[in-house]
């Protein structure tokens, strides 16, 4: 999957739990957790729509912690291929 992609399957999937958060004004570079005022419930939300539309399971250990939008991007950009 392309980044551009995976950028967008997050946005549809944050946009189910999250409709408040543009990603466009989002820091890449920076903790998203924080940068999108997500809580864990909401991070675990994230995860359980990104599977449900790509099959990708993403979990605690599989990011640095705190991880950015880029490096979600870049690793479901990765597994998804």
């Amino acid at each position: 999957m392309q980044p551009d992609a995976a950028r967008q399957v997050i946005a549809a999937a944050l946009a189910e739990i999250a409709p408040e958060v543009d990603l466009d004004e989002i820091d890449g570079t920076v903790p998203f957790a924080a940068e999108a005022d997500l809580d864990s419930m909401d991070l675990l939300s994230l995860a359980e729509e990104l599977h449900a539309r790509t099959g990708v399971d993403i979990g605690d250990g599989d990011l640095p912690s705190p991880w950015s939008l880029d490096q979600l991007v870049a690793e479901l950009a990765r597994r998804a291929d």
